[in-house]
């Protein structure tokens, strides 16, 4: 069976990318999807004062309820799917954590902002593109 990464933010573009996965696991062939949060890790200037590990749990909690459509648009269609949250960088931590997991595909929706736009505000679909081992699958 295929691992599959698919990075979720709570946007309808990621929202895009997991159904058009949980299509793919009913049409064609079972996916071992695994649904990939990110959140920026703090920097220390924002941790004055405050515990690094609340700041940290804080985000890990954020990142799991931005998943929390994933998840139920994959239950709703019974197609299996695990988790993960991490803080870091996005597209380096979505590079990493696919080899990391042994995922052999990236799934990921995009935002359509154009290539201006897309150069002026830099684009993490790009990065991942640039740092991904394995084929990426963007869904607009």
């Amino acid at each position: 069976m295929e691992k599959v990464l698919i990075p979720v933010d709570g946007s309808e573009p990621a929202l895009r990318a997991v159904r058009y996965a949980a299509q793919l696991c009913k049409r064609t062939c079972p996916l071992e999807i695994h649904l990939l949060s990110v959140e920026p890790a703090p920097q220390d200037w924002q941790t004055r004062g405050i515990g690094t590990k609340a700041i940290e749990e804080h985000l890990r909690l954020l990142a799991h309820e931005a998943a929390a459509s994933a998840r139920e648009i994959l239950d709703a269609e019974g197609v299996g799917h695990t988790s993960h949250v991490r803080l870091g960088d996005p597209a380096d931590t979505i590079a990493r954590t696919t080899e990391e997991l042994g995922c052999s595909h990236i799934i990921m929706g995009t935002r359509g902002l154009g290539k201006v736009a897309g150069l002026a505000l830099g684009s993490v679909a790009t990065a991942v593109l640039h740092l991904a081992t394995v084929p990426v699958t963007f869904v607009k």
